[in-house]
């Protein structure tokens, strides 16, 4: 299966267009493999084909209401949250003892009202194409139900992923109408296990898709590289924190010269060393923003590093006085990579001066890495630079003064 040679910084950005409908976990993993950390209601879920239905049909008529978000433990004591009265299902990577249910309910309600208002103005925009996978893709008349349902709302995309046959091999797509696309796959990951997915021929399959939803709503081809090789652009927005100097709390350690440095993603870019302080989250470094506008969608982003000897248990970032409704903290147990980490919010109240900071929960003393530091408008976190092989001295902050 030949594809075009891209760097993975392009390969998340042009993959920032797709979002998973459910059936399961796969299509959110392999984005997340990709590089690709934007929010989505369905991502990490569970959704049958009428649950599906039923909450497009209705708006996502009370979703987020108060007592709606139960939380239920899974076999590897995980908390996870059930909405009723759908019966959906979804993932919160928090382990049971680590958080208050009941608290995490009620964070959890918040974070579902507005990812559906998110849905829902993605949908309206018809700029996404949406993805289902599973039982019932490839029957037509649950697929035009589905179809029919997305477009209620909006000019939306939908791509039904099914088996490959003789016919239609693994990695192609075919355009069944307007708006509805099918693509193939040699098999779906097991449900038991959905991190065993077919990675290249999702992006085989993604790749097509684009280039035929764009045919479709541009007219013509997209750009394409020499020998005809399709491109998707990578898309760019202003950073908001370009000429913000953040200042830090924990204090200036002796070896800021010292040996060990991740590898460098952005020459520009210094890279920050940062220290747990303890039990509790405290907040390591903080960004002082300006005023903050009304019901303007922000998605905060920035990458980490975790040495292999790091002994904390939770790194997120706030913006407070504003909801946490898309709070993401990164994976503690992947340990020598830089892994993004993203909060998406909107702010529904008067316009207020925010501040953007990193909290974490770890031994004292323990030590991680950030850098590439972005604040833009929209949902979509922007995604990460390529690693260079030259590396650069880590730096550490002091109290009340800026990080350089």
């Amino acid at each position: 299966m030949q594809l075009p040679a891209r760097s993975p910084a392009e390969t998340a950005a042009w993959l920032g267009a797709f979002e998973s409908l459910g059936d399961n976990c796969e299509f959110g993993l392999f984005l997340r493999e990709q590089g690709v950390e934007q929010m989505g209601f369905f991502r990490f879920g569970f959704a049958p084909l009428p649950t599906l239905l039923t909450m497009l049909e209705t708006g996502f008529a009370g979703v987020g209401a108060e007592g709606s978000a139960e939380i239920i433990t899974n076999v590897v004591d995980e908390h996870m949250v059930r909405l009723q009265p759908s019966g959906f299902t979804y993932h919160t990577r928090r382990l049971a003892g680590t958080v208050d249910p009941a608290r995490l309910a009620g964070q959890e309600a918040l974070k579902v009202r507005f990812l559906a208002r998110k849905l829902l103005e993605d949908l309206e925009e018809g700029e996404k194409i949406f993805v289902r996978k599973g039982h019932g893709a490839a029957k037509p008349a649950e697929v035009g139900a589905l179809h029919r349902a997305l477009r209620r709302h909006g000019p939306a995309c939908l791509l039904v992923v099914v088996p490959a046959d003789p016919a239609h091999p693994a990695g192609s797509v075919e355009r069944l109408g307007p708006g509805l696309l099918r693509g193939r796959l040699s098999r779906y990951a097991p449900y038991n296990d959905p991190r065993r997915f077919q990675g290249e021929e999702w992006l085989a399959v993604c790749t097509a898709a684009l280039r035929l939803r764009d045919e479709e709503r541009d007219g013509q081809r997209p750009p394409a590289r020499a020998g005809g090789r399709f491109a998707p652009p990578v898309a760019t927005r202003a950073n908001l924190l370009a000429g913000i100097v953040p200042v830090a709390a924990e204090p200036r350690g002796p070896d800021a010269a010292r040996a060990f440095h991740p590898p460098v993603l952005d020459p520009a870019e210094p890279v920050l060393r940062h220290r747990c302080s303890g039990a509790a989250p405290a907040a390591l470094l903080t960004w002082p923003l300006g005023l903050l506008r009304p019901g303007e969608p922000l998605v905060a982003a920035c990458a980490v590093w975790l040495p292999e000897e790091f002994n904390g248990r939770n790194i997120v970032l706030a913006l407070p006085g504003l909801p946490r409704l898309g709070l993401e903290a990164i994976d503690c147990s992947l340990r020598g990579r830089w892994q993004p980490l993203s909060l998406t919010v909107r702010f529904a109240g008067a316009t207020v001066p925010g501040e953007l900071s990193l909290l974490a929960t770890g031994q004292p003393g323990a030590e991680f890495f950030t850098t590439c530091w972005r604040l833009a408008r929209g949902s979509q976190a922007a995604s990460l630079p390529e690693a260079a092989p030259e590396a650069a001295p880590g730096l550490a902050v002091g109290p009340g003064k800026p990080a350089r």
